[in-house]
């Protein structure tokens, strides 16, 4: 059920937003060929290559990413450590300052150091909770860093990356991708959509030896 709210939350996203799903891309490691046959029939675009959140953002953007790891956050971040890109970027996410209140400061600042850059600049809105599903959307919030809040490009200390760490995303993470004409990006983590045909299961029971 958390899954097909955060689906049906997708495709609200594209009504109100006015896209057209075909050009929404999915991907998910866990997808089975019914998830990729229903996607389709539903007009998504499935991909088939995890490219763990390095994907070029357009602009502006719309990132959603409900209950995604901080890890494919950070990869994101940096493929598109950009001003011009994320003062343009809208992100539907679990909230960062939670994940990074779990962090010991310098691991944070080490290993996900665009993620730690980025916190302070960043608005955050709480969504309102959602009664019926609370496990699908808690924790999520509209987050944004306002135009003109992050330090000018000659901020070398900003904006000069170390070489990349090893972050990739374990393969329990998943995650979609939407990139639109209109310059509109939208990302989740997305469980299972479909369900698996009924499958028969037969349980055998040894009384033990006749007397």
């Amino acid at each position: 059920m958390t899954a097909r709210a955060q689906l049906d939350t997708l495709m609200t996203i594209c009504t109100h937003f006015t896209l057209e799903r075909r050009h929404v891309a999915l991907y998910d490691p866990a997808f089975s060929r019914l998830d990729q046959e229903g996607l389709s029939a539903l007009g998504f675009n499935v991909q088939l290559t995890n490219k763990l959140g390095k994907y070029d953002l357009a602009i502006p953007a719309l990132l959603y990413m409900p209950h995604c790891s901080l890890k494919l956050q950070e990869n994101f971040f940096r493929h598109n450590w950009v001003r011009a890109k994320l003062e343009k970027l809208l992100m539907i996410s679990n909230d960062l300052a939670l994940y990074a209140d779990s962090i010991a400061a310098h691991n944070l600042q080490v290993t996900f150091p665009c993620t730690a850059r980025l916190l302070p600049h960043l608005h955050s809105r709480k969504l309102p909770r959602c009664h019926p599903l609370p496990e699908a959307f808690n924790d999520m919030s509209f987050q944004y860093v306002a135009p003109g809040t992050l330090p000018p490009d000659s901020a070398s200390d900003f904006w000069d990356l170390e070489p990349e760490l090893c972050l990739g995303v374990s393969s329990d993470v998943e995650a979609i991708i939407s990139s639109t004409p209109s310059g509109v990006v939208d990302a989740t983590h997305p469980c299972r959509f479909f369900p698996r045909p009924e499958q028969r299961h037969v349980t055998g029971v040894r009384t033990g030896d006749s007397a």
